[in-house]
């Protein structure tokens, strides 16, 4: 009965993911990532976690940001890209994406060049 319960359990967060609930992306995301509610699966980690981002979950966009530091689920290294995540989850209240903000653990896209040339306005 455990496993059939626990089954049914998992298949309600998919649902729920599918219905646009980014909490349940999350939980899935996680589970894929840490390998204790399903198998442990990095590519279906980010394909999750990048749902749960995209519905506006900041622990979302917090995960899929490591996880591309690190290069994992098939993500590459992207500073600019993994600020954005940072940024997003920090602004959806994720101290630790604040915090790692901050720390300069996630260099900061670079601003742009001022127009030196001729004519350039200050």
């Amino acid at each position: 009965r455990g496993k059939r319960d626990f089954d049914k359990a998992i298949e309600r967060f998919r649902q729920a993911c599918d219905l646009g609930d980014g909490r349940s992306c999350f939980f899935i995301g996680t589970s894929f990532r840490e390998g204790r509610e399903l198998p442990r699966s990095d590519a279906q980690a980010v394909t999750y976690l990048r749902r749960a981002c995209d519905l506006g979950n900041g622990s979302g966009c917090f995960g899929l940001g490591m996880m591309m530091d690190k290069s994992l689920g098939g993500l590459r290294p992207d500073p600019a890209a993994q600020h954005r995540l940072l940024q997003k989850a920090c602004d959806g209240g994720v101290v630790a994406a604040c915090m790692t903000l901050q720390e300069g653990a996630s260099p900061r896209p670079a601003p742009p060049a001022p127009d030196a040339g001729p004519g350039a306005r200050p």
